[in-house]
């Protein structure tokens, strides 16, 4: 078979440096200046993709996601999030986030959601709170009228106390022994003695009083007996002492606390005017109640002689999330989606001790939840 000629190649026009260029006609813009014309805010050349974008962000509802990919540099990001931030979809505001203490169980905190830019006022308010029970709770418990009628409780103890004691020694008396108080150590504890020739003589003397003929066998055996009946009888008087002193003691502890509680309550009834949430209720709710427990921690937070600083960390506020400066819809571009960047995390301390510590405090929000209510725009490479 025989191979066909080849073809020659044409033979163009040599061209001119001037023809490489395109130059623009005048005639062909529309104005004598730019002052007049719309920036184009969208990628030049793909108006399919711009389309399909606007198209699947307006799907605001779960399950709905758009896969984007293009050589870099050609504004891929640039035009989604002003796509993004031009969409008006009807959709609730943004909410602010606070972790709160669980006073009940304090490893599973408790968050509390509130409308725009109210969370930071929430946190503000409980910080000024805390600070106004720092300062002035203390001085409640120096009134006259505070420090007069815990005198009264005092003494009505003491005299109750006093009568049980007595009463006690006018039953032992007969037989010749008296209620003394021992000390040992730095501990003072009652006893019984026995009186001898106007001395006091403890049990255990009791043989060298025999062998001193200050008294027979036979007196010194009947004194041991008695002295082991009314020991017995002194145990169930120092039990009733105890738990007299218990009740007394539960006594001025509820008076210190409805003392307390009141001014507790004025001081937050503003915030629970202005946050009327029944989960932010219930949060103050608890939140007095445990500054009732801590009396003696705020007492010392103003007292220089007091050891160590009192933890009131447990009064705080995390606002994780604080959308008050953010558009209507949350527009998030995640650049490097690793774990902690997208669920954020829960830092950690190290304690003087040596051993790692967290709290509710210490939660970080992640960009996940930064975009909640909006749009979270991740690097899939």
């Amino acid at each position: 078979m025989k191979s066909q000629p080849y073809t020659p190649a044409p033979v163009h026009e040599e061209l001119e440096p001037a023809k490489l260029r395109w130059t623009c006609p005048p005639d062909m813009i529309p104005g004598d200046s730019t002052e007049g014309c719309e920036p184009i805010d969208s990628i030049i050349g793909q108006e399919r993709a711009y389309k399909a974008i606007e198209l699947g962000v307006q799907l605001f509802s779960p399950g709905y996601n758009i896969f984007v990919c293009g050589l870099a540099g050609t504004g891929k990001a640039t035009t989604i999030k002003s796509i993004l931030e031009a969409i008006d979809p009807d959709t609730d505001p943004p909410r602010d986030f606070c972790y709160v203490n669980n006073f009940t169980d304090e490893d599973r905190p408790t968050l509390l959601t509130f409308e725009r830019g109210k969370g930071c006022e929430f946190k503000t308010g409980m910080e000024n709170v805390l600070e106004h029970l720092k300062q002035q709770l203390p001085s409640i418990f120096e009134e006259q009228e505070f420090v007069r009628r815990k005198q009264e409780i005092i003494d009505e103890f003491s005299e109750k106390q006093s009568e049980l004691f007595t009463e006690f020694e006018a039953q032992i008396k007969d037989d010749g022994f008296i209620l003394a108080k021992i000390q040992e150590g730095q501990a003072i504890h009652p006893d019984i003695m026995y009186r001898i020739e106007d001395k006091a003589v403890s049990i255990g003397d009791i043989g060298a009083a025999v062998s001193q003929n200050m008294l027979t066998e036979e007196q010194a055996e009947e004194v041991v007996q008695k002295y082991k009946s009314y020991r017995g009888d002194l145990q169930e008087v120092m039990r009733k002492g105890f738990a007299l002193s218990r009740e007394y003691q539960n006594k001025l502890n509820q008076y210190e606390r409805s003392r307390a509680e009141s001014y507790v309550a004025v001081a937050l009834e503003d915030i629970r005017e202005e946050f009327g949430d029944d989960k932010v209720i219930a949060y103050l709710d608890s939140y007095l109640e445990s500054v009732l427990d801590d009396l003696d921690g705020f007492r010392a937070a103003n007292n220089p002689n007091a050891e160590g600083e009192p933890d009131f960390s447990k009064y705080e506020v995390n606002l994780v999330l604080d959308n008050e400066k953010t558009a209507d819809v949350p527009v998030v571009i995640e650049t490097a989606p690793n774990f902690v960047n997208v669920f954020g995390t829960i830092e950690r301390q190290l304690s003087t001790q040596g051993y790692w510590f967290t709290d509710f405090t210490r939660i970080k929000a992640g960009s996940f939840l930064r975009a909640d209510g909006g749009y979270l725009v991740l690097n899939a490479a």
